[in-house]
């Protein structure tokens, strides 16, 4: 999506209108300076603590995606899961993206591997050195639980949140 103007600092719109004027290097390292560095940070620390404590460590990077692709992505069939799965293949062992998988289709929803999107996020000190890092992406379509016109929670906003918090809970109990 960077190459779209959709990756660190947004600088074009969903449509691939432009959303702000061209930024400086010196505002653009500012904005990396204030937001991105102190996050990854703190997300190095909190994988640090986890390995320190465990000799291991999940990450779940969980996000929502539109029900109808944005003008500027890659895949614009209109058919799109309930739920999207991602992997990374050396931080994502095979059973917990499979486990992922098999428990949105258990619970009746259509889910779907690295399908609109793919990968899994890791603190880059971890990135590709450490196996005991897994990473799992879990994106929901937001048709499931609100009006994207409006923004307004659907009827099932709670029963979605509940999904993916078992999920959650599951993928942990199979990593502990």
């Amino acid at each position: 999506m960077a190459r779209v103007g959709r990756g660190v600092i947004y600088s074009h719109c969903v449509d691939g209108r432009p959303l702000r004027r061209a930024l400086t290097a010196s505002e653009r390292q500012s904005l990396l300076d204030r937001f991105y560095r102190p996050h990854h940070a703190a997300f190095e620390e909190i994988t640090a603590a986890a390995l320190s404590l465990d000799q291991k460590a999940l990450i779940i990077d969980a996000h929502s995606f539109p029900a109808i692709p944005w003008q500027v992505e890659q895949y614009q069939d209109r058919r799109r899961p309930d739920f999207c799965v991602g992997s990374d293949p050396f931080h994502t062992p095979t059973y917990l993206a499979e486990a992922a998988l098999a428990f949105f289709e258990s619970r009746g929803f259509n889910a779907r591997l690295n399908w609109p999107y793919g990968g899994a996020i890791v603190p880059t000190r971890y990135y590709r050195t450490e196996p005991t890092v897994h990473a799992l992406m879990i994106e929901v379509n937001r048709a499931l639980y609100m009006d994207e016109s409006t923004g307004v929670r659907s009827a099932r906003f709670e029963e979605i949140k509940r999904t993916i918090q078992e999920v959650c809970s599951q993928l942990h109990r199979l990593r502990a």
